[in-house]
Protein backbone atom coordinates (compact mmCIF):
# COMPACT_ATOMS: atom_id res chain seq x y z
CA UNK A 1 0.00 0.00 0.00
CA UNK A 2 1.30 3.43 -0.95
CA UNK A 3 1.12 6.11 1.66
CA UNK A 4 0.43 9.56 0.31
CA UNK A 5 1.08 12.76 2.19
CA UNK A 6 -1.95 14.14 3.99
CA UNK A 7 -2.33 17.16 1.67
CA UNK A 8 -2.35 15.06 -1.48
CA UNK A 9 -4.73 12.59 0.14
CA UNK A 10 -7.19 15.44 0.99
CA UNK A 11 -6.94 16.91 -2.53
CA UNK A 12 -7.63 13.49 -4.01
CA UNK A 13 -10.70 13.05 -1.79
CA UNK A 14 -12.01 16.49 -2.80
CA UNK A 15 -11.43 15.78 -6.50
CA UNK A 16 -13.20 12.41 -6.29
CA UNK A 17 -16.11 13.95 -4.34
CA UNK A 18 -16.39 16.79 -6.85
CA UNK A 19 -16.32 14.32 -9.75
CA UNK A 20 -19.10 12.21 -8.18
CA UNK A 21 -21.18 15.35 -7.53
CA UNK A 22 -20.79 16.51 -11.15
CA UNK A 23 -21.77 13.10 -12.51
CA UNK A 24 -24.87 12.93 -10.28
CA UNK A 25 -25.88 16.53 -11.03
CA UNK A 26 -25.56 16.12 -14.81
CA UNK A 27 -27.58 12.90 -14.77
CA UNK A 28 -30.37 14.64 -12.84
CA UNK A 29 -30.21 17.62 -15.19
CA UNK A 30 -30.33 15.30 -18.18
CA UNK A 31 -33.53 13.70 -16.85
CA UNK A 32 -35.20 17.12 -16.42
CA UNK A 33 -34.09 18.11 -19.88
CA UNK A 34 -35.61 14.97 -21.39
CA UNK A 35 -38.96 15.73 -19.74
CA UNK A 36 -38.83 19.20 -21.25
CA UNK A 37 -37.88 17.73 -24.58
CA UNK A 38 -40.87 15.36 -24.38
CA UNK A 39 -43.24 18.26 -23.72
CA UNK A 40 -41.73 20.25 -26.58
CA UNK A 41 -42.06 17.26 -28.87
CA UNK A 42 -45.73 16.79 -27.90
CA UNK A 43 -46.40 20.48 -28.56
CA UNK A 44 -44.68 20.24 -31.94
CA UNK A 45 -46.71 17.17 -32.86
CA UNK A 46 -49.96 18.90 -31.88
CA UNK A 47 -48.96 22.01 -33.84
CA UNK A 48 -48.13 19.87 -36.89
CA UNK A 49 -51.47 18.07 -36.57
CA UNK A 50 -53.40 21.36 -36.32
CA UNK A 51 -51.47 22.72 -39.31
CA UNK A 52 -52.29 19.60 -41.36
CA UNK A 53 -55.98 19.88 -40.47
CA UNK A 54 -56.07 23.57 -41.47
CA UNK A 55 -54.14 22.98 -44.70
CA UNK A 56 -56.57 20.22 -45.67
CA UNK A 57 -59.30 22.87 -45.84
CA UNK A 58 -61.77 20.43 -44.26
CA UNK A 59 -62.48 21.24 -40.63
CA UNK A 60 -65.16 22.60 -38.29
CA UNK A 61 -65.22 25.52 -35.89
CA UNK A 62 -67.40 24.91 -32.82
CA UNK A 63 -68.10 27.97 -30.67
CA UNK A 64 -68.44 27.95 -26.88
CA UNK A 65 -69.03 31.68 -26.30
CA UNK A 66 -70.21 34.57 -28.42
CA UNK A 67 -69.80 38.29 -27.87
CA UNK A 68 -71.08 41.27 -29.79
CA UNK A 69 -69.49 44.68 -29.78
CA UNK A 70 -70.47 46.38 -26.52
CA UNK A 71 -72.07 43.27 -24.96
CA UNK A 72 -70.84 40.66 -22.49
CA UNK A 73 -69.79 37.23 -23.74
CA UNK A 74 -72.58 34.66 -23.69
CA UNK A 75 -72.16 30.89 -23.49
CA UNK A 76 -73.69 29.08 -26.46
CA UNK A 77 -74.22 25.44 -27.37
CA UNK A 78 -71.76 24.16 -29.92
CA UNK A 79 -74.15 21.35 -30.78
CA UNK A 80 -76.28 23.48 -33.14
CA UNK A 81 -73.82 26.30 -33.89
CA UNK A 82 -70.88 25.83 -36.22
CA UNK A 83 -68.84 26.99 -39.17
CA UNK A 84 -67.89 24.21 -41.57
CA UNK A 85 -64.89 24.81 -43.79
CA UNK A 86 -64.73 22.62 -46.90
CA UNK A 87 -62.77 23.09 -50.12
CA UNK A 88 -65.00 25.30 -52.24
CA UNK A 89 -67.63 26.09 -49.58
CA UNK A 90 -67.97 27.62 -46.12
CA UNK A 91 -71.20 26.96 -44.25
CA UNK A 92 -72.18 28.86 -41.11
CA UNK A 93 -74.93 28.65 -38.53
CA UNK A 94 -74.10 31.03 -35.67
CA UNK A 95 -76.24 33.14 -33.35
CA UNK A 96 -76.20 36.92 -33.66
CA UNK A 97 -77.27 39.47 -31.08
CA UNK A 98 -75.53 42.70 -32.05
CA UNK A 99 -76.73 45.68 -34.09
CA UNK A 100 -78.15 45.23 -37.57
CA UNK A 101 -78.41 47.79 -40.33
CA UNK A 102 -80.81 48.05 -43.23
CA UNK A 103 -83.85 45.81 -43.81
CA UNK A 104 -82.62 43.08 -41.43
CA UNK A 105 -83.36 45.41 -38.52
CA UNK A 106 -87.10 44.89 -39.17
CA UNK A 107 -87.18 41.17 -38.39
CA UNK A 108 -86.60 37.90 -40.14
CA UNK A 109 -83.07 37.53 -38.83
CA UNK A 110 -81.78 33.97 -38.60
CA UNK A 111 -78.38 34.82 -37.13
CA UNK A 112 -75.20 34.49 -39.13
CA UNK A 113 -76.38 31.69 -41.40
CA UNK A 114 -74.87 31.38 -44.84
CA UNK A 115 -73.32 29.01 -47.29
CA UNK A 116 -70.96 30.29 -49.96
CA UNK A 117 -67.72 30.13 -51.88
CA UNK A 118 -64.67 31.40 -49.94
CA UNK A 119 -62.72 34.15 -51.71
CA UNK A 120 -59.10 34.94 -50.85
CA UNK A 121 -58.72 32.01 -48.43
CA UNK A 122 -55.29 32.50 -46.81
CA UNK A 123 -53.54 30.73 -43.93
CA UNK A 124 -50.61 32.40 -42.18
CA UNK A 125 -48.45 30.90 -39.46
CA UNK A 126 -47.30 33.21 -36.66
CA UNK A 127 -45.14 32.31 -33.66
CA UNK A 128 -48.15 31.51 -31.45
CA UNK A 129 -51.02 30.71 -33.82
CA UNK A 130 -52.40 30.21 -37.29
CA UNK A 131 -54.60 32.84 -38.88
CA UNK A 132 -57.14 32.20 -41.61
CA UNK A 133 -58.65 35.12 -43.53
CA UNK A 134 -61.44 34.67 -46.01
CA UNK A 135 -64.39 36.46 -47.58
CA UNK A 136 -67.59 34.53 -48.22
CA UNK A 137 -70.25 35.78 -50.62
CA UNK A 138 -73.73 34.60 -49.75
CA UNK A 139 -76.94 35.43 -51.61
CA UNK A 140 -77.45 38.71 -49.73
CA UNK A 141 -74.27 39.56 -47.91
CA UNK A 142 -70.48 39.44 -47.87
CA UNK A 143 -68.96 38.01 -44.69
CA UNK A 144 -65.37 38.58 -43.61
CA UNK A 145 -64.11 35.75 -41.41
CA UNK A 146 -60.88 35.89 -39.41
CA UNK A 147 -60.15 32.61 -37.63
CA UNK A 148 -57.21 32.59 -35.22
CA UNK A 149 -56.23 29.06 -34.16
CA UNK A 150 -53.76 28.47 -31.36
CA UNK A 151 -51.45 25.48 -31.56
CA UNK A 152 -53.61 23.55 -29.07
CA UNK A 153 -56.76 23.78 -31.24
CA UNK A 154 -58.51 26.60 -29.36
CA UNK A 155 -59.77 29.25 -31.74
CA UNK A 156 -61.28 32.72 -32.00
CA UNK A 157 -63.54 33.60 -34.92
CA UNK A 158 -64.36 37.20 -35.83
CA UNK A 159 -67.21 37.71 -38.28
CA UNK A 160 -68.13 41.02 -39.85
CA UNK A 161 -70.47 41.92 -42.67
CA UNK A 162 -71.88 44.99 -44.35
CA UNK A 163 -75.22 44.98 -42.49
CA UNK A 164 -74.28 43.76 -38.97
CA UNK A 165 -71.96 44.76 -36.19
CA UNK A 166 -68.94 42.48 -35.73
CA UNK A 167 -69.26 39.32 -33.62
CA UNK A 168 -66.53 37.31 -31.93
CA UNK A 169 -66.79 33.62 -31.08
CA UNK A 170 -64.45 31.60 -28.85
CA UNK A 171 -64.28 27.86 -29.39
CA UNK A 172 -62.13 25.20 -30.98
CA UNK A 173 -61.52 23.53 -34.29
CA UNK A 174 -61.90 19.86 -35.05
CA UNK A 175 -61.04 17.70 -37.98
CA UNK A 176 -63.76 16.07 -40.01
CA UNK A 177 -63.95 12.35 -40.58
CA UNK A 178 -63.75 12.32 -44.39
CA UNK A 179 -65.71 9.06 -44.58
CA UNK A 180 -68.75 10.88 -43.13
CA UNK A 181 -68.49 14.12 -45.15
CA UNK A 182 -71.14 14.46 -47.84
CA UNK A 183 -69.91 15.74 -51.21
Amino acid sequence: MILLPKVIHMKLKICVSLFVFIVVATSLFAQEKSKKQLKDEQRRQLKDHIEAVLNSGTFNFSPGTASAQGYRPVGISSEHNYVKFRPGIVESKLPFYGQTYGSIAFGGDEGISFSGFPDKFTITNNKKNFRINTLVNSDVNVYKLILTVRFNGKATLSVSSNNRSPMTYEGWISEVDTAVVNP
